[in-house]
């Protein structure tokens, strides 16, 4: 599975929805998908062992949308792979 499928599952679990009904594009916080209580800390625990990363609790606050997460995603790895 794709890094961006990968992501999507996770927020589609989490949220309860099925996943094409995700848009990469979409607010995480606002009222794309609407993200709140303990989902994002759950989110980034599912996305750092699905990928075998530590994304930095700074770097995920930044992200605004699930592509931003996907981005942030590509970006660790990377820089774990030098």
């Amino acid at each position: 599975m794709s890094p961006s499928k990968t992501v999507v599952a996770i927020v589609a679990r989490r949220l309860g929805i099925d996943t094409d009904a995700v848009r990469t594009d979409a607010d995480l916080y606002g009222q794309g998908v609407a993200i709140d209580g303990l989902v994002p800390i759950e989110i980034t625990f599912d996305i750092e062992d699905a990928f075998d990363v530590e994304l930095g609790d700074e770097d995920v606050e930044h992200a605004k949308t699930i592509a931003d997460l996907i981005a942030l995603v590509g970006a660790v790895a990377l820089e774990g792979a030098r």
